[in-house]
C-alpha cells in the first residue's frame, strides 16, 4: 500500500484545534439535539474505541501506554475524532544478532567483551556493520519501517471500520489523532502528531464497493505536524 498520496496541511487549522479539544474531560459525551441520537452515537463511538484499541494493542510496530488508550469525541460541524498516544516499538536486542555478538571475542582461553555499540552512540556511530551502515542509520531505517507499518494498520482500521459510526451525516468526517511518543526519528523530522481523516460519504462509498481501495486512499487526508 502506497502512502505517497499523503495530503499535508489541514485548512484553517480545524483538525489541530480538534486534536486539542479531545483532551477535555468526558470527551466521549455527545452534545447533539436528539437524546436518542446522543445515546446511539455514544454507543457507536465506544465500539470504535474498542476496535482501534485492539489494533494498537496488537500492533508489532507501536507501543501504547495502557489498554483503553483510544478516546473518541463528537465535534459539531466536524464529526468524530479519536485520539491515542503511541511510541515506536523498538527491540534493540533483535535488530541483528551479528551487531550484538561482534562485541564478544574469543581468543584462546580468554573471552574479551567489547563495549556495546549502544552504550555510546557518538563514539560507536563510526563503526559500520556488514552492510556498511552505522548504528544510527540502522535505527533510523528501523524507525521509519515501524512508523510506516503503523500508519498502514491505522489507515486500514479507519477505512474498514469507519462505517461503524452510522450516526454521522455524509458531510461529516471521522478522524484519528495520534500523539507520537518521544523518539529521535520524530525529532529529526520535526513533528509529533499524526492526524488522519476521511469524509463519511467516502467511507460509505468504499464500504458499499462504489469506490475501490486506491480511490479511497486518495481521498484520505493525512497530516503530520
Amino acid at each position: 500500500m502506497s502512502l505517497q498520496h499523503r495530503k499535508l496541511g489541514i485548512r484553517g487549522g480545524g483538525l489541530v484545534a480538534a486534536g486539542l479539544l479531545v483532551l477535555v474531560p468526558m470527551a466521549t459525551e455527545v452534545r447533539a439535539q436528539s437524546p436518542n441520537r446522543d445515546r446511539k452515537m455514544n454507543r457507536e463511538i465506544h465500539v470504535m474505541e474498542n476496535i482501534l484499541d485492539q489494533v494498537v494493542i496488537d500492533s508489532r510496530n507501536v507501543l501504547v501506554p495502557s489498554r483503553h488508550s483510544v478516546h473518541g469525541v463528537y465535534l459539531p460541524e466536524f464529526g468524530v475524532m479519536f485520539t491515542t498516544e503511541a511510541s515506536l516499538l523498538h527491540r534493540d536486542w533483535d535488530w541483528d544478532h551479528d551487531w550484538n555478538w561482534r562485541n564478544i571475542e574469543h581468543k584462546g582461553d580468554k573471552i574479551i567483551i567489547h563495549k556495546n555499540s549502544w552504550e555510546d552512540e557518538d563514539d560507536d556511530d563510526d563503526v559500520r556493520d556488514k552492510s556498511g551502515k552505522t548504528w544510527s542509520q540502522r535505527r533510523k531505517e528501523r524507525s521509519e519501517k515501524l512508523y510506516t507499518q503503523a500508519k498502514v494498520e491505522l489507515i486500514d482500521a479507519l477505512l474498514d471500520y469507519g462505517d461503524t459510526i452510522s450516526g454521522l451525516k455524509d458531510t461529516e468526517s471521522i478522524g484519528l489523532t495520534v500523539y507520537l511518543g518521544d523518539d529521535d526519528y520524530f525529532d529529526d523530522l520535526n513533528f509529533s502528531r499524526l492526524v488522519m481523516k476521511a469524509r463519511m460519504s467516502d467511507i460509505r462509498a468504499y464500504s458499499e464497493g462504489r469506490i475501490d481501495r486506491k480511490q479511497m486512499e486518495a481521498r484520505l487526508t493525512l497530516d503530520e505536524y
